[in-house]
């Protein structure tokens, strides 16, 4: 299958879980994520969209956590605020919640990943824009098909149902670290 082929069928199986189901779910990713959240300080995160696994459950006021945000020259960064957690964010044209402060990227020791899809080998799917491989390649010294010793650990939220056979990889696709699903932890 190709890279739209995968993406548009885990939507479709992320879509029809209900509401309850994802919330469930989780928190159940977030109590199975703890031991990599517990030795970060600073982490990126994100702010859910539709019916991705909800991060907000992760979140605690013992780290710094930055969230993504897609500046004037089409590339992500990280940005912070005071309280991550309640602070009222805006929305982009592309429906990304945007921050407003530009932090530094090289300080945050975890990523936090969303992803449509994902397969055994820690390759991932996004929405299909490249933000996180670039921004990934980007800060961390442009290591593309071997990762950086500097590179934080890149952890990526899904539901189960998100878990393709395979996943074609191109040059500039950056593995995850780990995946965690509301069945457990895949590395």
């Amino acid at each position: 299958m190709k890279k739209g082929e995968i993406r548009n069928l885990a939507l479709q199986r992320r879509n029809s879980l209900d509401a309850e189901y994802r919330k469930k779910a989780s928190i159940k990713i977030a109590e199975l994520a703890r031991p990599f959240i517990d030795d970060a300080t600073v982490i990126l995160s994100y702010h859910k969209i539709n019916s991705e696994v909800d991060p907000k459950y992760i979140a605690t006021h013992n780290h710094e956590l930055l969230y993504p945000v897609i500046t004037s020259d089409d590339k992500m960064a990280a940005a912070g605020y005071e309280n991550s957690i309640d602070v009222p964010l805006n929305i982009s044209d592309m429906k990304v919640r945007e921050g407003m402060n530009i932090e530094d990227s090289r300080r945050i020791d975890l990523i936090i990943t969303p992803l449509v899809a994902f397969d055994v080998n820690m390759n991932r799917i996004g929405y299909g824009k490249a933000y996180y491989d670039r921004f990934l390649n980007d800060v961390w010294g442009g290591e593309i098909s071997g990762l950086s010793a500097k590179m934080p650990p890149r952890i990526g939220l899904a539901f189960k149902c998100q878990l393709a056979e395979s996943i074609p990889v191109e040059s500039h696709d950056v593995k995850l670290s780990a995946v965690i699903t509301e069945e457990g932890v895949i590395m």
